[in-house]
């Protein structure tokens, strides 16, 4: 029995959360929440506001309860009982709901105009952050009052005014609305009324009254489900029932499209308990429903043909999901002898086949890139250099700026000190071991080793294997010491110039 007077409720699965506003006695407002299961003694709880404070509306997630007061707050609950935050609203609340770890709360932004349209916005939070997600206007039929606020089926924000007008907001949270149901294009009487319980992607769950504002409690009303059916003027093809069918289909894939989105981000109740299952079942719904998107396509675009609405015919077929639909579409318009429809199509279809070629190269492309981008010092170096992981490796060969062969700047990477052609002699490694000793002291004659090692050079006459590297390679075949470079590098280190024999191996600077 209700001892309290409730006036408010919100249900979840997890728990049903009860409030009333400060009754005209004097009684202050009270909020509380009964959990469905529980592992400990006292699970419910309940709240009493202050005196100048009164609940405004409620409503209940799955891991927590939120109350929106006529002081302008939103006081954050946790199905425990803990105040976890108290929020500031733009305005004063009209309506709230909930869903996983969101909560929308719609707001009046100002007052209402002079023909009696409502102004009002919907912000929605996440309720374990305390958070604001997104905010956006609300849109009323004119002269129509907010009757219900909710999440479709597959998370999308939903609302249905007093006129029997049902919008969802599309998919990306940009703020955008489209009426999904028209009552006045449902109803069969001139006095049926829809009282909205839930929506999902096709199909609207609401109560059928006659002649009542309300549904009856007891005993309990008959749920109905109709079809979505988005408001459409009349064309000039007499069509009205294809160019609705393909209208509820688009918002069906968009639906579907902003479930998967979420269930891709982790959404506990897009997800459920079988992850991975819910995320294939996800991308399958969206594969039905662009199909039968184009199927709705392929019959207005024959209608199209038919009254030679050639240019409709080929914006239709630009509206088709798949490569195969947009073929079929070719062949109805070569059977219905529309030449230029066909090649029109034909050229579409290329234009459409070349861009999956394009992401399926960008694809291929994406998973070749190497772990690591490379840096500015490791442009230039054949991906090898930095790809193999293998402790044995060589060394990446180093980077220098230079021209290329058509005066642009960039980097080239130099060729190793040494050519494969020649075998380095003894007198050579000897060499090259000492270049690592400790540098000796340089009190002899260092202008003298330097003339030394350039007439070395210059009688070896190297030729370089790269025309455009300009380095000195090693000795010539026949292995001469004396007049080599070897020997020019043997001598300078001889006289304890470690450093300069570095710089000629290293080649000469020009």
């Amino acid at each position: 029995a209700d001892y309290h007077g409730f006036t408010m409720a919100s249900l979840s699965v997890k728990g049903l959360a009860l409030a009333r506003g400060r009754t005209a006695g004097g009684e202050d407002s009270t909020i509380m929440y009964r959990p469905f299961t529980s592992w400990g003694g006292s699970s419910d709880w309940n709240f009493t506001l202050p005196e100048e404070e009164s609940a405004v509306a409620v409503a209940a997630g799955n891991s927590f309860v939120a109350v929106a007061t006529s002081s302008g707050h939103l006081r954050l609950f946790s199905p425990a009982g803990v105040q976890r935050a108290v929020l500031s609203l733009a305005g004063p609340a009209v309506a709230m709901a909930a869903r996983g770890r969101d909560v929308a709360v719609a707001w009046h932004s100002a007052a209402p105009g002079a023909l009696g349209e409502q102004r009002l916005r919907v912000s929605v939070f996440d309720a374990l952050e305390a958070s604001l997600l997104s905010e956006a206007a609300l849109p009323v039929s004119s002269g129509a009052t907010l009757s219900w606020l909710g999440f479709a089926e597959g998370g999308a924000l939903a609302s249905g005014d007093s006129e029997g007008t049902v919008r969802c907001q599309l998919a990306g949270g940009n703020g955008a609305w489209s009426p999904i149901f028209a009552a006045a294009q449902a109803r069969q009487a001139g006095s049926e009324r829809y009282w909205v319980v839930g929506l999902s992607d096709a199909e609207l769950c609401c109560v059928v009254l006659n002649g009542v504002d309300a549904p009856t409690v007891h005993p309990r009303p008959v749920l109905s489900s109709l079809d979505l059916a988005p408001p459409v003027v009349p064309s000039d093809m007499g069509a009205v029932e294809l160019e609705r069918n393909l209208l509820s289909a688009s918002a069906r894939v968009g639906v579907r499209r902003a479930a998967a989105a979420a269930a891709a981000d982790g959404d506990e109740e897009a997800l459920g308990e079988d992850s991975e299952g819910n995320l294939a079942r996800a991308e399958q719904d969206i594969m039905d429903a662009e199909r039968e998107m184009d199927s709705h396509v392929l019959r207005l675009l024959q209608k199209c043909a038919q009254v030679d609405r050639l240019q409709r015919a080929l914006e239709l077929a630009a509206m088709l999901n798949s490569e195969r639909a947009l073929m079929g579409a070719v062949t109805l318009a070569n059977k219905m002898r529309k030449p230029a429809l066909s090649e029109r199509m034909g050229l579409l279809l290329e234009a459409r086949q070349a861009q999956r070629e394009r992401e399926q190269q960008a694809a291929l492309a994406a998973v070749a890139t190497p772990r690591h981008a490379p840096t500015q010092a490791t442009q230039g170096v054949a991906p090898s250099a930095y790809l193999d992981d293998s402790a044995d490796r060589e060394e990446a060969p180093r980077v220098t700026t230079g021209r290329g062969i058509f005066g642009a700047a960039g980097a080239i990477a130099a060729p190793k000190a040494s050519a494969p052609a020649a075998e380095p002699s003894e007198g050579d490694e000897e060499g090259e071991e000492e270049m690592t000793d400790t540098e000796e002291d340089e009190d002899e004659d260092e202008e003298a080793a330097t003339q030394k090692a350039l007439a070395a050079a210059a009688a070896a006459k190297p030729k370089a294997t790269n025309p455009f590297a300009r380095k000195v390679i090693a000795d010539p075949p026949g292995g001469a010491k004396a007049g080599g470079l070897a020997a020019a590098v043997k001598s300078m280190q001889g006289s304890g110039k470690r450093k300069l024999s570095t710089t000629v191996l290293g080649g000469r600077k020009g």
